[in-house]
């Protein structure tokens, strides 16, 4: 019986804990968001510029992914383009 107690204390504190844990990132979060509010009401032009500077970071990340996948296929363009190179020489022979 003690050892159930005792489990069941330990349940309890860990879930404190997890609570604890959640109720401080929601604060933090709160807190973040009042800050940009706060930033946004001094100056949204910077804001604005910051968001769109975010913003063309996160399309150069994607479009770096999307060239090293493409990356084939322009090769194979450029094979193509090596084929038809040779077919011209063939002609002018």
């Amino acid at each position: 019986m003690m050892m159930m107690m005792m489990m069941m204390t330990m349940m309890m504190m860990r879930m404190m804990m997890m609570m604890m844990m959640m109720m401080m990132m929601m604060m933090m979060m709160m807190i973040m968001i009042q800050m940009i509010m706060m930033m946004m009401m001094i100056m949204r032009i910077q804001m604005m510029m910051m968001m769109m500077m975010m913003m063309m970071m996160m399309m150069i990340d994607d479009d770096d992914d999307d060239d090293d996948d493409g990356g084939g296929g322009e090769d194979d363009d450029d094979d193509d383009d090596y084929d038809d190179d040779d077919d011209c020489h063939k002609h002018q022979k």
